[in-house]
């Protein structure tokens, strides 16, 4: 399987994401009950599924290769990239004002656009004063706390979104102890194993992989010497 780790996630886009999570309250959005197959459409593919490993992992063997996949890793990927495809938007009842330096107010008129099509509205008032209009359908939490972002004091407000839906998406995602269904872990591999980029949101790899091969150097094994195991007796094999 084809699969490549960005290594450009990096420490402060994690602390970026961290800081993000200040912004949403608890939501109860897509959680960890709701059917994952009404969030996920995958296809089908060959492989086969295990089970699960201290209700952590997802075991799954495909061609001579084992996969531990973290399913709330899995589970929280497919939901961000589900959410960063949802273009509703919910309108302020009054709007909030804000002010940026010049620097920045050039900036948000070059991603306004960008941003609209996350659910963000801003407008510019005049010199310096903006407002802030719209926000993603999505979000719960104080509109105020959107104002850094916009200001330009918590990173470019072209990674605000982003950030916000892994945290929605961290949030809704199964959990670790969570018990689920075999259709449900077929969802998560599924759709898990069409990613390009199998990393969840803020950068942790998604699965692990050991080929046959890997396995057998990890315990000393040559290939097929399994066979040799057929000379010894089911009794001799217990002394």
């Amino acid at each position: 399987r084809k699969h490549t780790f960005s290594e450009s996630t990096s420490q402060n886009q994690i602390a970026f994401f961290d800081s993000a999570q200040s912004i949403y309250p608890d939501t109860k959005l897509h959680t960890s009950e709701t059917p994952l197959m009404a969030e996920i459409q995958p296809n089908s593919g060959m492989y086969r599924y295990l089970g699960q490993l201290f209700k952590v992992f997802l075991l799954v063997e495909e061609n001579d290769t084992l996969f531990i996949i973290d399913m709330h890793a899995g589970h929280e990927r497919l939901r961000f990239d589900i959410l960063k495809q949802q273009e509703k938007s919910q309108a302020l009842m009054i709007p909030i004002a804000f002010s940026v330096e010049d620097a920045q107010a050039e900036y948000l008129q070059q991603h306004m656009e960008e941003l609209r099509e996350m659910g963000i509205t801003i407008h510019h008032v005049q010199n310096s004063s903006w407002e802030l209009r719209t926000v993603p359908a999505v979000f719960e939490g104080d509109p105020q706390k959107l104002l850094p972002f916009l200001c330009g004091k918590r990173g470019h407000a072209n990674q605000l979104a982003v950030f916000l839906f892994a945290t929605i998406a961290c949030r809704g995602a199964i959990k670790e102890g969570d018990d689920i269904t075999p259709d449900q872990a077929h969802a998560i591999i599924q759709g898990v194993f069409q990613l390009k980029d199998a990393r969840c949101p803020h950068g942790r790899p998604i699965w692990l992989e050991f080929t046959r091969e890997k396995l057998y150097k990890m315990v000393g094994r040559e290939p097929g010497a399994y066979n040799e195991d057929k000379i010894f007796s089911t009794d001799a094999r217990r002394t």
